[in-house]
């Protein structure tokens, strides 16, 4: 019997039979791991939201002791890139 890479899923070969005990064992492999992903403290959707939280603090430097965050965008008005330095309040 072969395992996948990352989880270590049994891979019945096919000259092995089908065991349930396998599938079961499996199944609740695939389901603690896809918990870990929707954990609302520490999964995908936690992670996303503080990395965007602090995508500001990327894009900021001082000049003259004074805080500025750099700006990039597209303007549709104008059909291109824009550009832009604020002062952080």
């Amino acid at each position: 019997m072969r395992h996948t890479p990352n989880l270590l899923l049994k891979l019945p070969d096919s000259t092995d039979y089908v065991n349930i005990e396998d599938i079961n064992e499996n199944m609740v492999k695939i389901d603690e791991e896809i918990a870990k992903i929707n954990n609302p403290e520490s999964g995908v959707v936690a992670k996303l939201t503080t990395h965007l939280a602090d995508m500001a603090k990327h894009n900021q430097f001082m000049y003259d002791g004074v805080l500025h965050q750099l700006g990039f965008g597209y303007n549709p008005t104008l059909g291109c890139m824009t550009f832009s330095i604020r002062e952080v309040i």
